[in-house]
């Protein structure tokens, strides 16, 4: 699977805007929906729920994030269709299932969220029944993006922008913007001469059989959006497949997604070309701390084509004359 990984980063190359501010995205990406009453745009978030949030970044382990995660987000922003209060919003649920997808060859996303009439069957995962999903990690340096520098006229950060002395602070091999674009040092070629560098193994924890697989000439990342660590490499064409089979198997013209890693997270938005990924989200912060509870609130209220359906794709009925026949030429 690993392999499968890396062959997806290599294909997906340039694919990536990456940096856009999370108030944007959402604006662009999850905008109000004119029927949408004001008490639900407002909803205020209990602290219990932001605690919950912010206890996720002391987490050291994936399935450790799991549990803090859900405890802030489940049942968030409504549990039940009568908390509505006139909202047209779908009730919607996350679960964290152990059983492989075994409609495309055992994927596995870390969390999916789905509505509350698509719960798969227990420790089942079910890619195409997701609404979104969440991919996590617990540190900090397995960001497979690197955010551009955006600041204020006075040259500090701006919106939920963190700056490369926050990342030190988690003890991480943060890759800056400059690096990217310069051509990190650790990056090698390939003995045939060509212009594919290696993929660094940066402060990648894999074993070694894992790196043997993984760190082989790729293509010419010159695309500074892109982590070129190994852990940067491998988890970009993770996410890239979950979301790409999530399209294929639903009929999707979109999709949207979250990675977590340690303290920070990312917004992502997929489609047909590629995605637009979001600046760093400081979850932590004051800036970022309610990005998360606004993206699921606005998603919620989002119509099936907002999120992503195709409205032209509906479902053939088994007894359909047509399908029979098409069955029937599939298995020959």
């Amino acid at each position: 699977m690993k392999e499968q990984y890396r062959r997806v980063a290599e294909e997906t190359q340039g694919h990536y805007l990456v940096g856009m501010d999370p108030e944007e995205f959402m604006q662009t990406f999850l905008p109000w929906n004119a029927d949408t009453p004001a008490a639900y745009r407002t909803k205020s978030i209990p602290e219990e729920r932001l605690r919950h949030l912010h206890s996720m970044a002391s987490k050291k382990s994936e399935h450790a994030m799991y549990g803090a995660f859900t405890a802030a987000l489940q049942g968030w922003p409504i549990e039940k269709k009568e908390e509505a209060n006139g909202a047209n919003v779908i009730v919607t649920k996350f679960g964290e299932y152990r059983k492989p997808d075994g409609e495309c060859q055992n994927l596995a996303v870390d969390m999916g969220h789905y509505t509350e009439d698509n719960l798969p069957a227990k420790n089942a995962t079910v890619h195409r029944l997701m609404e979104t999903n969440v991919e996590f990690k617990p540190a900090a340096s397995n960001d497979p993006f690197v955010d551009p520098p955006e600041t204020t006229t006075a040259g500090a950060p701006i919106g939920n922008s963190v700056t490369v002395s926050e990342v030190e602070e988690d003890n991480v091999n943060y890759d800056s913007f400059a690096d990217a674009a310069a051509g990190a040092p650790s990056l090698s070629q390939p003995s045939s001469g060509l212009s594919s560098p290696s993929i660094s193994t940066g402060a990648a924890v894999f074993s070694s059989a894992e790196s043997a697989v993984l760190d082989v000439p790729i293509t010419a990342n010159d695309w500074p959006g892109e982590s070129k660590s190994l852990h940067g490499q491998h988890i970009r064409g993770q996410i890239a497949s979950y979301a790409g089979i999530t399209m294929f198997l639903s009929y999707r013209k979109h999709f949207m997604s979250v990675v977590v890693f340690g303290r920070f997270a990312r917004l992502i938005f997929w489609d047909r070309r590629g995605a637009v990924v979001s600046r760093r989200i400081k979850y932590q912060g004051t800036n970022g701390e309610k990005t998360l509870f606004k993206f699921y609130l606005r998603f919620s209220q989002l119509t099936a084509e907002q999120r992503g359906y195709d409205p032209t794709v509906v479902e053939v009925p088994p007894t359909d004359p047509d399908a029979k026949a098409a069955l029937v030429q599939f298995k020959k």
